[in-house]
């Protein structure tokens, strides 16, 4: 199967994306680049919205692997960061 290359623009902070790739892959460059099996995901610098007063992080997500596996791992990063305001 092709390699394919997804975006995802993540509110979350960078840190907290920084430590879940970590908890997964096999090798990580301490620059944003992660390794696993057959996937790489390189998580670009924190960028901030502004939405009025309110300033909002936003950062830029690259999952590369085949189309089954990117789904699948793009999946399971938006359900480890779900959440509800309230």
């Amino acid at each position: 199967m092709p390699r394919v290359e997804r975006k995802v623009v993540s509110g979350i902070y960078r840190t907290y994306i920084i430590e879940y790739f970590t908890s997964i892959c096999s090798s990580y460059d301490g620059q944003g680049n992660f390794k696993g099996t057959d996937w790489e995901v390189e998580v670009a610098k924190e960028e901030y919205r502004r939405l009025g007063s309110i300033e909002l992080p936003s950062t830029l997500i690259l999952f590369r692997a085949n189309e089954d596996l990117v789904s699948k791992m793009v999946d399971r990063f938006r359900i480890k960061f779900l959440s509800a305001g309230g």
